[in-house]
């Protein structure tokens, strides 16, 4: 029979894991609400889905990792993303010339607030993805897996935006296809070259740029 302390904590865990897959459950019905019936407006609907990304993740990240490493990770997949986000509107690299319309809300510098929190959540789901497809179920990476763990994650990224942009963008057209620029179709795989972010002393993320509701 567990020892209290060690009851309590499998209690904790049975709690946490039965939270996170009722937010798993609501985010997906929310997603066919939205997807069929579209019963918000765009930018209602994009802060309902960051929500629940945040949510999840968050729950699940800090059983895994420290409070510490948890909020490295969150301050730099937000800088980086925001940064990366104005450079790409402003410049057109490194993901073509494009603009966010009012939709999503207040913006910082360019780019809806909104964007960056999306980038940790689905960064964070990228790289928990990638352990499970790379068969790593433990913090700390090793020989290999240092490289393997964030490739899967980058290209786990960049299905996520191949399935996001089509929809989100426009571009003076009707089609979401025709919407996206040539420019930015080449550039998609740019997002594998991401930030490195290291989470001492156990292991190495990469968080990767990606797109949401542009």
């Amino acid at each position: 029979m567990p020892a209290p302390g060690n009851q309590d904590v499998i209690m904790n865990k049975a709690l946490s894991n039965n939270v996170i897959w009722l937010l798993v459950a609501g985010y997906f019905l929310w997603v066919l609400a939205d997807s069929f019936f579209h019963p918000a407006s765009t930018g209602v609907s994009a802060t309902v889905n960051v929500f629940f990304m945040i949510a999840i993740a968050t729950l699940h990240g800090l059983r895994r990792y420290s409070v510490k490493q948890f909020l490295i990770f969150f301050v730099i997949a937000f800088t980086v993303s925001n940064f990366y986000e104005n450079l790409s509107i402003l410049t057109g690299f490194p993901f073509g010339h494009y603009h966010y319309t009012e939709a999503l809300g207040p913006k910082l510098f360019l780019v809806p607030l909104l964007i960056a929190p999306a980038y940790f959540g689905c960064g964070y789901l990228a790289w928990s993805l990638a352990h499970v497809f790379v068969g790593v179920f433990g913090n700390k990476l090793r020989a290999e897996q240092i490289w393997r763990v964030p490739l899967v994650a980058a290209f786990v990224m960049v299905m996520w935006d191949l399935t996001m942009d089509p929809i989100a963008a426009t571009l003076r057209s009707t089609s979401p296809v025709r919407a996206l620029p040539r420019h930015r179709k080449s550039n998609l795989i740019r997002q594998i070259e991401g930030t490195g972010i290291k989470l001492r002393p156990h292991t190495r993320l990469r968080v990767l740029p990606g797109r949401y509701l542009r």
